[in-house]
């Protein structure tokens, strides 16, 4: 049997072949094998004590970085993994700077000279662009840093460059990890397997260690889906803890900035630079009981820079907790449950109380009440024209009708233009707060929150659950087998993380762990503890063919 040969931007037959080898895995030459490389795999406590010992410099690291791009993901080109729509032509610089301010002992922290790849919908006011993806949104550039990004430099850390997305996060769909800007974003572990979305390049482009670390944004699971699909950890944070200040999001309610590394501490270690209040996010103004803070935002949520969430992490971490297990979210993938189950067994023997087929009342109410567009098509249009405003004022794109029109005169711009209707439709929203919306996120949290994880929490005593995150990554041509367990944690606003916890022929598999509103202390803590125990990552080989669809999809 072969398949096609897949180009990364476009998905059409070149007309070469593939064939299956052995147990169904064909190797693809390496531009490099890892190894000779200092970002292969390396943790951000490693990179710190490298600085430290004069081991190699950042500018050094980040070239190292750079050169990993170059070789899996060249710029102007079908390259193999497309994770990267554009490098930062000022990071060396960046990086000699902050290499002479260490050596004048002037260190800003933890994640001084660490890279950062940071998904396409943060406003970086230097020589990037920020466009969602969108080809539209070029020659728009932002005039102030995101609130995040402002975040990152403080703390001393290199933006390497923008990550590729599925194009307006989904908003105009479009197959996952595709936008017009990057092309299709592969999977490392295998390169014609997708790498759901929308944040995939940012996930795609830590498992490739183009980064250790990097940002995505999830409305709902876009983040841990990605990072499930590319084998490395995703931290998606209650709502309002991170800033959505200066991103193209898809809307207020659901929207969440969040954090990607391939160990649990990394991913911690960046949500310690990025949270934080940020009082002029909308979760704080005059609709504030819409979110999980409450008008209390200001002792639920602490200043930025105040928490080290990497302290959260200990030996021992499981013992004693209540973990509860809602059946209802798995039975999407049976490999994917496989893993899961096997990973609670971990949980269990690590000191863990699994608390096993709960079903909460909110569940029925959740599935009747969610609809996935009701708060895009209605938030997208004040989100949209609120980043116009205040950090893209003097760009081609002014207002909404301008984006409408530049898609009516481009046509052909997108080989999948599902839907070319869709920012049309957006020019006749609702009313952002309107009686008729905020009635339907009423609806939504009661069930999700009030009836579903408070209720559930409360009942059980119970301090997070689990669930597979998704199904298993599939080639591109299989996309529609697409099944997530986010939509609980996400309608409710409350904090999600994945880890890999298992592979089936090549394709790693997470752990979807999630709970209560700032319960992030504790998801981080389980998480690390059974990541030390399974020690399940595997790093990516960047196969061409993998045979899971084969086998266990049919195809």
């Amino acid at each position: 049997m072969t398949r096609p040969y897949l180009n990364r931007r476009h998905l059409v037959q070149a007309g070469m072949s593939v064939p299956l080898i052995g147990a169904g895995l064909s190797r693809v030459a390496h531009a490099q094998d890892g190894t000779d490389n200092i970002a292969w795999e390396i943790t951000v406590a490693e990179i710190q004590a490298a600085y430290t010992a004069g081991d190699f410099t950042i500018t050094e690291f980040v070239q190292a970085c750079l050169d990993r791009i170059d070789a899996y993901d060249p710029q102007g080109t079908d390259s193999w993994i497309a994770a990267i729509i554009e490098v930062n032509p000022d990071a060396l610089e960046i990086a000699r700077e902050l290499d002479a301010e260490l050596a004048a002992g002037g260190s800003r922290g933890a994640m001084h000279g660490v890279p950062v790849v940071v998904k396409d919908v943060f406003a970086t006011a230097d020589s990037m662009q920020t466009t969602a993806g969108s080809l539209a949104m070029e020659g728009t550039p932002a005039s102030r840093d995101a609130f995040i990004v402002e975040r990152m430099r403080e703390a001393g850390m290199v933006i390497l460059g923008k990550a590729n997305m599925t194009e307006w996060s989904g908003y105009r769909p479009v197959t996952y990890g595709w936008s017009p800007r990057g092309g299709l974003t592969g999977n490392p572990n295998a390169i014609t397997q997708t790498t759901w979305g929308s944040s995939s390049g940012s996930a795609a482009a830590v498992a490739a260690s183009f980064a250790p670390v990097a940002i995505g944004v999830e409305t709902d699971g876009s983040i841990i889906c990605p990072a499930a699909a590319c084998g490395v950890v995703g931290i998606k944070p209650t709502v309002g803890l991170t800033s959505r200040q200066g991103g193209l999001g898809n809307g207020y309610t659901m929207d969440s900035p969040g954090v990607m590394g391939r160990t649990v501490a990394d991913a911690a270690a960046l949500l310690s630079v990025v949270a934080g209040l940020d009082p002029e996010d909308v979760a704080y103004g005059e609709h504030a009981d819409h979110f999980p803070a409450g008008t209390d935002y200001e002792t639920k949520v602490h200043k930025p820079g105040a928490r080290d969430y990497t302290r959260a992490i200990t030996e021992g971490g499981l013992e004693g907790a209540r973990i509860g297990v809602i059946r209802a979210l798995w039975g999407g993938d049976t490999q994917a449950d496989m893993h899961a189950e096997n990973a609670l067994e971990v949980l269990r023997q690590a000191g863990a109380e699994i608390i096993d087929d709960i079903y909460p009342a909110g569940l029925e109410e959740l599935w009747a009440t969610y609809v996935a567009g009701e708060t895009m098509g209605v938030e997208f249009p004040a989100v949209f024209e609120r980043y116009l405003r205040d950090y893209a004022p003097n760009g081609n794109v002014q207002s909404l009708y301008d984006l409408v029109a530049w898609y009516e005169e481009n046509p052909d711009v997108s080989d999948w233009q599902w839907d070319a209707d869709a920012f049309s439709y957006a020019l006749w929203p609702a009313p952002e707060w309107g009686e008729a919306h905020i009635g339907w996120l009423e609806e939504l949290h009661i069930a999700s929150r009030d009836h579903g994880i408070d209720a559930a929490v409360a009942e059980y005593d119970l301090d997070a659950f689990v669930a597979p995150t998704c199904s298993i990554a599939p080639s591109f041509d299989n996309t529609s087998y697409f099944w997530a367990s986010s939509q609980l944690a996400s309608s409710a606003g409350y904090p999600s993380l994945t880890l890999p916890v298992g592979y089936t022929e090549s394709m790693p598999s997470g752990l979807h762990f999630f709970g209560p509103a700032f319960s992030e202390r504790k998801l981080i803590r389980f998480a690390a503890e059974l990541e030390r125990l399974l020690d399940a990552r595997v790093p990516p080989e960047f196969l061409e063919y993998t045979a899971y669809d084969e086998i266990y999809l049919g195809w």
